[in-house]
């Protein structure tokens, strides 16, 4: 399983957020989607206090999101030595800042933190999407605890560590929802009006299937589904959850299962054979999945299937 558009970028980027030299754990990924644009995202984990003053350079066109995993003091201030944030994270706060100026930060403790590049125009179309939608005009938000984007991040963590068995599609969908999690408007605190619940057509409900059915073995991405049904990424996110019940990436994983049950019925076919005809990257991510899935090993549930036939 090949992702030509994701490409690793472990500390060598253009937009290299931390020297790796000064911290434990460190994982970077840079994606370009179909339209061009790039999605950055970053893990950073440090155990070491006292670590000091750390200078993130300026990157136009993004805003940075910055969420805490955990406790830690720090403060952030802007290269022209205005203060835009304070110390006290608790796990679950969510930094939203603009990225156009560089930023100093006083790291006091030990940190972690999830932290990702979101496209100005990515926050535009998401903001049109409302009819009631205002722009952002604060260089700096702060969301002292954000459940959701807490959930996002610890999500994303393990995409961060194994991107390839992540796959496009996953990383994609979890942009797409810390995008349109945090810049609609109720998240940001304006009036939201007459906003219509997002839903799929049934021949776009057909064409999304039909494709994802036939990537089973191959890398989709969210771009492409959302281009094949007219549709802005963002709506289409929305949409294809609130119309099918479960999204896009979930809606493939239980395809890929229901494809390795079948599979696995015939008992000469080895478990890589049916990982690999089934879209999964490996036996151990295979496994990993329908073990999670299913509630049992590949083996245990090809040996009682098998059983129950004789």
């Amino acid at each position: 399983m090949t992702l030509p558009s994701l490409s690793y970028a472990l500390g060598t980027s253009c937009y290299n957020l931390i020297p790796r030299e000064r911290i434990d754990e460190y994982h970077q990924f840079t994606m370009t989607s179909i339209d061009g644009s790039e999605l950055s995202a970053f893990y950073t984990r440090n155990n070491r206090p006292a670590h000091g003053p750390l200078d993130i350079p300026a990157h136009a066109g993004v805003y940075s999101v910055a969420v805490s995993m955990s406790p830690f003091n720090a403060d952030l201030k802007y290269a022209n030595g205005v203060n835009i944030g304070s110390n006290g994270n608790i796990a679950g706060s969510t930094h939203i800042y603009n990225a156009e100026q560089a930023v100093r930060t006083e790291l006091h403790e030990p940190f972690e933190t999830v932290s990702l590049l979101i496209p100005v125009d990515s926050v535009k179309e998401i903001q049109s999407s409302y009819k009631s939608a205002s722009a952002i005009t604060a260089n700096y938000l702060l969301r002292e605890y954000d459940e959701v984007m807490h959930g996002l991040a610890i999500a994303l963590v393990p995409a961060l560590k194994k991107p390839k068995e992540a796959g496009t599609l996953f990383i994609e969908h979890i942009f797409a929802a810390v995008t349109a999690h945090l810049f609609n408007p109720t998240c940001l605190q304006s009036v939201e009006i007459g906003v219509r619940l997002a839903v799929l057509a049934p021949w776009q409900v057909r064409r999304a299937k039909e494709m994802l059915a036939a990537s089973l073995c191959s890398d989709l991405s969210l771009k492409e589904l959302s281009e094949a049904c007219g549709l802005s990424l963002s709506y289409f996110a929305r949409a294809f959850k609130n119309t099918v019940g479960v999204a896009p990436h979930r809606w493939l994983t239980e395809k890929r299962i229901e494809n390795s049950k079948a599979l696995m019925m015939h008992a000469n076919t080895s478990l890589i054979e049916v990982a690999l005809m089934s879209g999964f990257a490996d036996q151990s991510h295979f496994t990993r999945i329908f073990s999670k899935v299913v509630g049992l090993s590949p083996g245990a549930w090809r040996r009682q299937q098998l059983s129950l036939k004789l």
